[in-house]
């Protein structure tokens, strides 16, 4: 993680607050023996492009302020990954500045930034955490201007695509998690099953693989597999495009 604009030796007290306050919002469903439901890409693609503003809805009411719970895990699914179709994994040109801003310590900048990148990709988890981590770090600057409340909407908007990664895989070679970017893959590991240190990243077939220098009480394994052929098939088509 980051480094934020506390003193050293309360950076780490710091990540914990982060990680224990998305834990309040659901605990991390990695059960063992849970169903689990890998995405046909083939199929979310075709569903996506028939019918577009009925995608962009699920999107909408995947990020709302406030959950909606009448949504299915289907809708869901189709939702997270229908989105990257939708734009198909472009960035807002904010983007790369919202990183810089916040590793800057420029953090109110951060937030406007972020949100800028919410207006284009509302389920963007790289700028839901940052606009959260920001607000966190301004409170711990007493900002009285934000509220812990403020980065809870921020928190939960993300662990719902955190929620809804988590019923894809459990991480195994056999079942990797499905991700829409490789950012998300690092998203979902620090903030959703508090794994922070690996020894070692390789891209064996269509999986990115991790070696993990560290488990954690919510992901027990040595390596941890991602499904990264949505970023894979989007870089061939570019590159045929720039042809």
């Amino acid at each position: 993680m980051e480094k934020l604009n506390v003193s050293a030796t309360r950076t780490s007290d710091m990540k914990k607050l982060i990680f224990t306050l998305l834990c309040l919002v659901a605990f991390p469903t990695c059960v063992e023996g849970r169903e689990l439901f890998p995405i046909d890409w083939e199929q979310i693609e075709k569903t996506t492009l028939a019918y577009p503003d009925s995608v962009k809805s699920l999107v909408a009411r995947m990020s709302a302020p406030t959950i909606d719970r009448t949504l299915s895990w289907d809708e869901r699914r189709l939702a997270v990954y229908g989105q990257s179709v939708l734009n198909e994994n472009k960035y807002n040109e904010s983007t790369k500045n919202t990183t810089a801003l916040y590793k800057d310590k420029k953090y109110k900048e951060a937030i406007a930034s972020a949100k800028e990148d919410l207006e284009f990709n509302p389920l963007d988890a790289s700028a839901l955490i940052t606009c959260g981590k920001s607000i966190l770090v301004l409170i711990e600057q007493g900002d009285s201007s934000y509220q812990k409340s403020d980065a809870d909407v921020f928190f939960n908007r993300v662990f719902r695509i955190y929620n809804t990664i988590a019923t894809t895989g459990d991480g195994s070679k056999e079942h990797p998690f499905y991700v829409t970017c490789v950012p998300e893959e690092y998203s979902f590991m620090r903030y959703y099953l508090d794994l922070w240190d690996y020894a070692s990243q390789s891209l064996v077939g269509q999986c990115d693989v991790f070696t993990l220098g560290e488990t954690s009480e919510y992901y027990k394994e040595k390596t941890i597999y991602f499904d990264t052929s949505r970023s894979l098939a989007l870089l061939v088509k570019r590159l045929k495009d720039n042809k």
